[in-house]
């Protein structure tokens, strides 16, 4: 349920603080791992086979490929707008779309922040609280790992004994380990976390709330798929589609790890494990995986940064950058914040 209007004063966002010494020391680590694993691959794969990859994919991949961008686009918005109507605040689809657009160019840093800025346009035009927009974004999160475990698992179902999906199934069993004590958690609702505003989201969500929530997520999820599939059929890269289903949930967990820049580097390096046995001649595998990929992640970076000044252009989009307008003058001394 929307929160009350603030006031004013209250509604503006607080100044970003510098970032620490432990921030930036993991940007920077972000970096190393990216280069590092990049300079590894690049060195382990043969220069020529790697230039035959790019040149060799089918001439469709790439108009396929901006479809599903533009289909991951809309699923996206269109769940962030039932999402955030139904916990957050009232937001039309027309403002979710160019809000979403806008923060595209954020998302190019990170996934998350892009929804950051989408809190702080609500706590500036609807005077939400920036907790309960950040307990939205929260349970989002949440319901985005549950829809790649489901799918994972769907994928294990259909695919039958493999050595691999042997491996799997040890995995599932530890995650819904987890899941299994998240939802004791929410069941139990501990003092320590129903006292915090940022989990009031995922504490008091019902059943059909995460049902809702689950089923509206999923077709963004499914067109995240299919990039990944236009891409990899582009190449040649013949994966059956309960394999995809399967072990690209697990890519894209590798892939927004803080651990490297836009996942790259980590998402190759997976990609290559999962799927090179789907590449012939064997050979070129690693050459076909990490060329199709990175064109990928190309396509996806023109498309966001695109995407993202086009929506900056119309009101809504400038209003997501803008600076608040400073505070009114006040009539008594200004209340130290909370610690």
């Amino acid at each position: 349920m929307p929160t009350a209007p603030q006031s004013p004063a209250d509604q503006l966002p607080p100044e970003p603080a510098p970032p620490s010494g432990r921030a930036r020391a993991a940007r920077l680590l972000a970096w190393v791992v990216t280069v590092g694993l990049m300079l590894f691959l690049l060195r382990r794969l043969d220069r020529h086979q790697l230039a035959t990859a790019f040149t060799q994919a089918h001439g469709w991949t790439l108009p396929v490929g901006f479809l599903a961008l533009v289909a991951i686009y809309l699923c996206d918005s269109f769940a962030m707008w039932k999402t955030f109507n139904w916990f957050a605040a009232p937001l039309t689809l027309r403002e979710t779309l160019l809000v979403r657009g806008a923060t595209y160019l954020l998302a190019v840093v990170n996934y998350n922040l892009g929804q950051g800025a989408i809190i702080y346009f609500l706590n500036r035009t609807r005077g939400l609280a920036l907790l309960r927009g950040a307990a939205t974004v929260l349970l989002i999160m949440g319901i985005n790992m549950l829809v790649l475990l489901s799918l994972t698992t769907l994928g294990v179902l259909v695919g039958g004994p493999s050595d691999l999906f042997r491996q799997l199934r040890i995995v599932l069993i530890v995650a819904y380990a987890g899941l299994a004590v998240y939802v004791a958690l929410v069941a139990i609702k501990p003092r320590f976390l129903a006292s915090r505003p940022l989990f009031d989201v995922l504490l008091n969500a019902s059943l059909t709330d995460y049902l809702k929530a689950f089923l509206i997520r999923l077709p963004h999820t499914a067109s995240l798929i299919a990039l990944n599939l236009a891409f990899f059929w582009g190449f040649d890269i013949q994966v059956p589609l309960h394999q995809a289903v399967a072990l690209l949930p697990l890519v894209f967990f590798v892939g927004v790890l803080p651990i490297s820049v836009q996942g790259l580097g980590t998402s190759q390096v997976a990609l290559i494990y999962f799927f090179s046995s789907y590449v012939t001649p064997a050979s070129a595998a690693e050459a076909r995986i990490v060329a199709a990929s990175l064109t990928q992640q190309a396509a996806g970076l023109v498309f966001q940064l695109a995407l993202g000044a086009l929506c900056l252009r119309s009101g809504v989009g400038r209003a997501v950058t803008a600076k608040p307008a400073s505070p009114p003058a006040r009539t008594s001394p200004p209340v130290s914040p909370a610690p």
